[in-house]
């Protein structure tokens, strides 16, 4: 057996492990030939926010118009169901669309659920994680555990992540009201955060989630966002913020003089920060080990909870209408420890004045994932949800997920399904699972800037535990 056939066979393996794991809802595939005569006109994607700022979406807008799309209006007073793919920025629920009118191939942005991982108290207060520093919405549990820890300082927090502070536990308030910008929570404060000429940063990866049952999450390889404080720290005096919380005074990382060096060379800034942690002697294989398990282990602690949403919406083609991306927000400490600070829904792509040199970026961070989810495809006017019959067969067919003939041609799989060691024969396989394998294959060859991280890239380590299970 050659190594790419070793490879796709253990990915199929984790696939079937991770859809046991989270869901044994099986969604029947329906047939689009339907759905495609009936339109009468090209892509069509919409863009949804809830106010009137639509310079954020610059660069979104750009690349889906690139790809073949037609905007059309979407309003909360006027809810329609014609278009192909919705863009929200602040998600759709204010559209209170009927989810089981949905055709096949629609896709929205958001993902239900997603606020157990991007809701900031969420995360710091129910993520069982050592990247997430512990974070507390009530008076007892942080005096509990400040009087076990009588070093520790605490950071106060909005739940929109807002007016940033050190606190003592007595200045604590956790009143609750009816307003996320008035609610507060507290999170213990990373000390002794690691400094490049004497600045705080912080470093922003992009993560894409595709499926959430199976989970498929991928993250963005080709670059970090990197964000300095605007002033040096000082671990003496927390009156200024600019000093250790990363305001909208930030200096971007490519105007970083210790990055620019390399930037100006044409270098992007994850390989300006590798370089620069080489000259200091730093393996950055350190830190990107961190980022990996960082994202694929929250991100699976977080999957039940989506996957409880998405099905209580009842959604016309199930799980399959609903994708994401977001960006993780680390820090390092002086260990090179990292941490996790906040997961951001719909981040923020506007190439504003001071990220302009961004924009080639951002958009080729939408077209990847685009690509990715099969909204940007090679057959006109069709997403991958559109394809017909006769376009699947060269596309996606049964042939790229057929594997394991020396097993599956012969008994017992032969002749029933009932071992295991059947999971992966194609007689053996449910309509849906073989669209969730196609899904995944598709998503394999259109990785492009994308790195998987669910599931994991160390196949053999999740193997021999999936066979030790078994």
């Amino acid at each position: 057996m050659d190594s790419k056939s070793f490879n796709f066979i253990a990915f199929a393996v984790i696939l079937i492990s991770i859809t046991n794991l989270y869901s044994n809802n099986k969604v029947k595939i329906e047939n689009n030939e339907k759905t495609n005569t009936e339109r009468s006109k090209g892509k069509v994607f919409c863009l949804f926010k809830t106010d009137n700022n639509t310079k954020r979406f610059e660069s979104i807008r750009n690349v889906i118009e690139k790809l073949g799309y037609q905007e059309v209006p979407l309003h909360t007073h006027a809810p329609h169901y014609d278009w192909d793919f919705i863009w929200g920025y602040h998600g759709i629920s204010p559209l209170k669309l009927n989810y089981s009118n949905l055709k096949d191939h629609q896709k929205i942005n958001h993902i239900p659920g997603i606020p157990s991982l991007t809701l900031k108290s969420n995360l710091a207060t129910y993520t069982d994680s050592k990247y997430v520093p512990k974070g507390f919405e009530d008076k007892l549990s942080i005096q509990r555990y400040s009087k076990d820890h009588p070093d520790v300082r605490f950071v106060r927090k909005n739940k929109a992540n807002r007016g940033v502070s050190i606190v003592t536990v007595e200045e604590m308030n956790f009143t609750r009201s009816n307003n996320i910008l008035e609610e507060f929570f507290a999170q213990v404060f990373v000390e002794d955060p690691y400094l490049i000429n004497g600045h705080k940063f912080d470093l922003n990866i992009y993560v894409g989630i595709s499926s959430v049952d199976p989970i498929r999450v991928y993250y963005y390889d080709k670059t970090y966002n990197l964000r300095f404080c605007e002033k040096p720290y000082n671990p003496n005096n927390f009156d200024d913020l600019d000093t250790y919380v990363i305001s909208d005074n930030y200096i971007p990382g490519l105007e970083f003089p210790v990055i620019r060096k390399y930037t100006d060379h044409g270098y992007l800034a994850k390989e300006a920060l590798h370089l620069y942690f080489i000259e200091q002697g730093i393996n950055p294989k350190i830190i990107v080990d961190q980022i990996e398990d960082a994202i694929s282990s929250i991100v699976l602690q977080k999957a039940p909870k989506m996957l409880k949403k998405v099905e209580e919406l009842k959604a016309a083609n199930g799980k399959n209408h609903f994708i994401e991306l977001v960006r993780f927000d680390f820090i390092l400490d002086a260990k090179l420890k990292l941490y996790l600070m906040e997961v951001n829904m719909s981040p923020n792509l506007q190439a504003h004045p001071k990220m302009r040199a961004h924009k080639p970026i951002y958009e080729n961070l939408v077209y990847n994932f685009l690509n990715l989810v099969g909204i940007g495809t090679t057959i006109s006017d069709k997403s991958l949800g559109q394809f017909t019959e006769d376009e699947s067969s060269f596309v996606l067919n049964d042939h790229s997920i057929s594997v394991t003939p020396d097993i599956c041609l012969n008994r017992p799989c032969n002749e029933t399904c009932d071992s295991t060691q059947c999971d992966l024969c194609l007689n053996c396989m449910s309509d849906s699972f073989k669209y969730d394998l196609k899904l995944a294959f598709w998503e394999h060859m259109n990785m492009g800037e994308f790195s998987r991280a669910v599931p994991p890239p160390n196949v053999s380590f999740y193997l021999k535990l999936i066979f030790t299970i078994i």
